[in-house]
């Protein structure tokens, strides 16, 4: 690599790994019609507790207070299973995690805080 290498922003990376589902429940609720189990719950693979990729949104600005400038999620793609490693379809964010608009505005906001955003995007675990 060299001094003006665009891919050396890692070097200096302090990142936070979060996974979705257990990190924040969304400010808005969950979807109409979801049954969660109760948040902080023993987890199982199919138990989802309502943590959203708008929970994440919402502390942001406590997580660059830590000295955090990059996020790590673990995969957001539509599952079965609370920890998305076996997506059932790349090209959908799961509703339960609030969908493409949410994970949009999340990306946008990380952007604009200066941050980077790294996907757990899990393509060999089809």
């Amino acid at each position: 690599t060299g001094p003006n290498n665009p891919l050396d922003w890692w070097k200096d990376a302090i990142v936070y790994q979060i996974f979705p589902d257990r990190f924040a429940p969304d400010p808005d609720g969950p979807p109409p019609g979801v049954s969660l189990d109760e948040w902080g719950a023993t987890p199982t693979i199919r138990s989802f507790q309502g943590g959203s990729i708008k929970g994440i949104t919402a502390n942001l600005d406590y997580i660059q207070s830590l000295g955090i400038n990059t996020i790590y999620t673990t995969p957001v793609f539509l599952s079965t299973a609370n920890h998305r490693y076996h997506p059932s379809d790349f090209m959908k964010v799961d509703p339960l995690l609030g969908g493409e608009a949410a994970f949009k505005e999340l990306i946008d906001e990380i952007h604009r805080r200066g941050m980077r955003f790294v996907l757990d995007g899990v393509f060999n675990h089809t």
